[in-house]
């Protein structure tokens, strides 16, 4: 709950305080990092570095919305987060997350790319799929984390989601903080949490996050109540991943799904 400024003070020039909870609820205002940085030219293909990214945040003078009186994802809050573990720790941040969450999980597979350059072993590479059969190399070559640059397997991505089930390495605080929908000042609560969303789906409690970079697409979805699990990559922008993993939690439970439709609940 600690205002950012404590950490991250010669980034900040927008007037409102804002905590490293509301980042990372993504309840805090700030503005997303990838607009602003098309706005000054900036292309997605680029090798985008931190510093690209700082430079963007120390020009934000004013936020979408006053801190918690909103819910829009902003990838700028990650890309805060980060930086503040790298000063907090006084450890680059692809070193601080292998070393304290992904070796301690035998996330063997798992790691942050620090740069455009860094070789990753078997690495799948992206694809453009127009939708005819052809297809285009899409590079992600960014040179920044926090938001992005996750290399990672769907078996390592289940031991996260068992991490959180029964945790080991992470507190049960930590564990709360991670599963507890975000409210805001209104009292009304959202569905975003702390890094995952949650929602009621056929009257059951769902935890899931989606991702995408380049052409690559990720989701995971997790109904603790059934002990399901289901995490789903691809390296082609075509794959309706979100709607995918629902259909396959509705073929193993046994349940009529309707991809047109969901229950939510915040």
């Amino acid at each position: 709950d600690d205002d950012i400024r404590l950490y991250v003070g010669d980034l900040i020039n927008f007037k409102e305080p804002v905590t490293i909870r509301q980042m990372f609820n993504n309840v805090s205002g700030i503005r997303d990092q990838w607009e602003l940085l098309f706005m000054r030219g900036i292309k997605i293909n680029d090798s985008i570095s931190m510093e690209d990214v700082n430079e963007t945040i120390r020009l934000q003078k004013t936020l979408n919305f006053p801190p918690q009186e909103g819910y829009l994802y902003s990838n700028t809050g990650f890309h805060l987060l980060s930086v503040i573990v790298e000063r907090v720790s006084k450890i680059p941040f692809p070193r601080f997350v292998k070393e304290r969450i992904f070796t301690p999980l035998h996330m063997d597979r798992t790691v942050v790319r620090a740069g455009c350059n860094q070789i990753i072993p078997g690495l799948a590479y992206s694809y453009q799929d127009d939708g005819t059969g052809t297809y285009d190399y899409n590079p992600l070559n960014y040179s920044l984390y926090g938001p992005t640059s996750v290399n990672t397997c769907a078996r390592d991505l289940v031991r996260i989601l068992e991490e959180y089930r029964s945790p080991s390495l992470f507190s049960h605080d930590t564990v709360k903080t991670v599963l507890t929908a975000a409210c805001l000042k209104d009292g009304s609560s959202i569905e975003y949490c702390g890094g995952m969303m949650t929602h009621v789906w056929k009257g059951l409690k769902v935890y899931e996050h989606g991702g995408a970079d380049a052409a690559y697409r990720g989701q995971l979805l997790w109904i603790p109540e059934k002990e399901l699990e289901v995490v789903l990559l691809s390296n082609t922008n075509t794959y309706a991943a979100s709607v995918t993993a629902r259909k396959l939690a509705a073929t193993a439970l046994g349940l009529f799904e309707d991809p047109e439709t969901r229950d939510t609940q915040g």
